[in-house]
């Protein structure tokens, strides 16, 4: 961890010390991921550089090797309302269409409106193909360009406060080509994005994927978990998965053929394949990056642009588990959360947010455009503990009606705590528990934690450095095992609403964030918030 509690360094070693996986991350002054360094095994370290804007959107990101290569370029822009209007990796331009609803419309290869960045050495006006860009004070400068496929001549001219103009040329090559028609149905729903269609249930949950002849169909319960998918080409039943899903969990914990055999079974640090266990790596955001075996033999091991296209680098396994920890859909090449469906190709949910405007204007938006420092376990929200600038949050979408609230909160450790007890850390579910827990009224509070099952002791809970007093709603602040305090009348109310939210939602859980903290101001990203 880095001084300021931010997560530093991520790294995955072998049986015999060798490295797996390496991960490093550098922060601007909003917390912001600014660098991502990974490695590979025993390959030479790449790094991203990326780039947002004054609302925290992802603009841009840079891949290069140790001399400064550039391997990959990924350019993004966006609309006022959050929805993403051009794609570009490398050269590849894909321009995207919405409608006043914010779904996305239209696809369109090789054409768009592509954002170009870059800084003067001085400060001055900027002007892009002749229309004025925003600079900034730092001398930066953006500007908008149409573009086309093939060869696109870019004049900048920079006029310094004299007078003076510097006037440069530059050729941005595109290529891309064809373009695609999404269609919704009246809910919201996507019906067709040109090569798929999609069915819905009349509670809005995906039953079927259709691409050619090959078919995928969903069952779910009563609880909106996905049960059964089965698998068609040309009518005819290829596949058939049933899928048993333990308490508390965010995803399934067990897979079933069609004759109701054990065929994989789902836990946190792996799964079990034909009686084999096999071990994840994963990234900050919980994305599987390999697959191991008892000894730290890597079998698959994947990769994920910032958007989450998974790709295999190696291996033949298949990990049933990939961006951000979400069950991955193969035959569709979709990340299937709990009530929606992410498609990493679009940079965006399916269907609208089931807790409709609660969740932000934008009902089909993927985490603000902010996917390098922010999770969506469930296609909804969650408690968040920012630990740099120690607040604890409370997104009510769908935990309760009314404006987002938070309190002051620490998760400073002691010098004897189990290793990684203050790093970063997701919970499936939290619930409430009625204290004093083990009799230590003192150290936990007057009546009430929130345990998140994690063996570091990582809850949410009262008692503040006043131990003399443990009944005063305000205290100081005591370092603890991994746990965050908060004050004890500010757990009270957070054990309060998080118990009224499971009255009216039974058997629903709510998930619990340290491994990515709100960036900024949290309230203010969402319209109507508010701090409690």
């Amino acid at each position: 961890m880095a001084h300021d509690q931010r997560l530093a360094e991520i790294w995955h070693k072998d049986s015999g010390n060798q490295t797996i996986s390496k991960f490093d991350y550098e922060y601007d002054v909003l917390g912001q991921i600014a660098k991502w360094t990974q490695q590979a095994g025993s390959a030479a370290p790449q790094a991203y550089n990326f780039d947002y804007d004054p609302v925290g959107e992802l603009k841009s990101g840079l891949l290069k090797d140790a001399s400064q290569t550039i391997l990959k370029s990924y350019t993004y822009d966006y609309d006022g309302s959050g929805n993403r209007t051009v794609e570009a990796i490398d050269s590849l331009v894909t321009g995207e269409t919405l409608n006043n609803l914010n779904q996305l419309t239209g696809r369109q290869g090789g054409t768009g409106v592509l954002p170009i960045r870059g800084v003067t050495n001085e400060s001055a006006s900027v002007t892009v193909n002749g229309q004025p860009a925003t600079t900034k004070s730092d001398n930066s400068f953006e500007g908008r360009v149409a573009v086309t496929a093939g060869d696109n001549t870019v004049t900048v001219v920079a006029t310094d406060a004299n007078g003076n103009t510097t006037t440069n040329q530059y050729n941005v090559a595109v290529t891309g080509s064809g373009s695609k028609t999404l269609v919704y149905d009246a809910n919201g729903n996507l019906t067709s994005d040109g090569t798929r269609s999609f069915q819905w249930d009349a509670l809005n949950r995906l039953t079927a994927v259709t691409a050619g002849t090959h078919r995928s169909e969903f069952t779910y319960n009563g609880l909106s978990q996905r049960v059964k998918i089965v698998e068609k080409d040309n009518g005819a039943v290829t596949s058939t998965k049933q899928f048993v899903w333990c308490p508390g969990d965010a995803q399934p914990c067990e897979e079933r053929d069609g004759s109701n055999n054990v065929t994989k079974r789902f836990y946190a640090q792996g799964e079990q394949i034909g009686g084999t266990n096999y071990y994840y790596t994963k990234d900050h955001l919980g994305s599987i990056r390999e697959l191991t075996d008892s000894s730290g033999v890597v079998q698959t091991r994947y990769d994920y642009d910032p958007y989450g296209r998974r790709t295999r680098i190696s291996g033949s396994l298949d990990a049933d588990f990939g961006f951000t920890g979400h069950y991955y859909h193969q035959p569709s090449a979709m990340h299937l959360a709990w009530f929606r469906a992410y498609d990493a190709d679009l940079g965006r949910w399916i269907s609208r947010d089931p807790i409709r405007e609660e969740g932000g204007l934008n009902l089909y938006g993927y985490v603000r455009n902010n996917p390098l420092n922010w999770v969506d376990p469930f296609g909804l929200a969650a408690i968040y503990t920012d630990q740099t600038n120690g607040r604890t949050y409370f997104n009510p979408n769908p935990e309760s009606p009314g404006p987002i609230v938070s309190w002051d909160s620490r998760s400073s450790v002691k010098p004897n705590s189990l290793p990684g007890a203050a790093g970063p850390y997701d919970s499936a579910n939290v619930y409430p528990t009625r204290g004093p827990y083990r009799d230590n009224a003192d150290a936990y509070g007057p009546n009430d934690i929130l345990r998140t099952d994690d063996y570091r002791g990582r809850w949410l809970h009262g008692g503040g450095s006043d131990l003399d007093d443990p009944l005063a709603p305000r205290q100081g602040w005591e370092s603890t095992h991994g746990c965050t305090r908060l004050q004890n009348d500010d757990i009270q109310d957070l054990v309060k609403r998080v118990r009224d939210f499971r009255r009216a939602n039974p058997g629903v859980p709510i998930p619990y964030s340290r491994s990515a903290p709100p960036v900024g101001d949290f309230p203010s990203l969402f319209p109507g918030g508010g701090i409690g």
